[in-house]
């Protein structure tokens, strides 16, 4: 073994320029003997191996490291799918919530214009029925006056709507102001006081007649 080592140190001491490419290996063995030539081969060489250990290590810390980095890059990428699909998911939650948000959207809309017609058709119906009732005059006011013994004395010829007998008292309070007579086309007749009196309820009842009457109309 020893003289393969001997015989090829005196190789590369015979053709430095060939084994290592300069001049450089020639003047370390320059004026050396053979077995001090073997030696500083030997520790050049056990240099050389040295530093390639090193690089070696150095090569495999960057594979390594290039393995985390990639290994790294390859966890971002699943969670950035990840990512990605739970973005995607939420999106289709959001517009199947949207989409069932307008559905309920849309029965409280059809819900709200039933509960309108309910509510119109309710408030028609007390108009209407109010518009009846305000349409007859009063019981009351059919009443000419009152007899000495404080029995009230009605009409047998009061007419029954509100209108008629307000135009009636009306006329009668024109035609007492004008000649002076408590008389105007019946016998006995109503007063003028009362018809006065009468007449302020009347008209108010009438303006109400016909506000009730045009939102039964409706």
């Amino acid at each position: 073994m020893k003289k393969i080592i001997f015989g090829t140190l005196i190789g590369l001491i015979a053709f430095p320029t060939i084994a290592f490419g300069g001049t450089f290996v020639s003047s370390l063995v320059q004026g050396k003997t053979a077995e001090e030539a073997v030696q500083i081969l030997a520790d050049q060489i056990d240099s050389l191996l040295g530093r390639v250990a090193v690089l070696e290590r150095k090569a495999t810390d960057i594979e390594t490291k290039t393995n985390i980095i990639e290994d790294k890059a390859t966890e971002i990428g699943s969670k950035t799918d990840m990512i990605e699909a739970q973005t995607e998911e939420n999106k289709n939650k959001t517009e199947e919530l949207s989409a069932k948000a307008e559905v309920l959207k849309n029965k409280a809309d059809e819900a709200e214009i039933k509960a309108n017609e309910i509510k119109m058709n309710a408030d028609k119906e007390i108009a209407c029925r109010k518009a009846s009732e305000l349409k007859l005059a009063p019981p009351e006011t059919k009443i000419m006056y009152y007899s000495q013994s404080n029995a009230p004395i009605y009409s047998k010829f009061a007419p029954d709507t509100t209108k008629e007998l307000l135009d009636y008292l009306q006329k009668y309070i024109e035609n007492y102001e004008k000649t002076g007579s408590v008389h105007y086309s019946h016998m006995p007749d109503y007063t003028p006081e009362t018809a006065q009196r009468y007449v302020s309820i009347l008209e108010a009842r009438q303006e109400e007649y016909v506000i009730q009457q045009e939102l039964c109309d409706k």
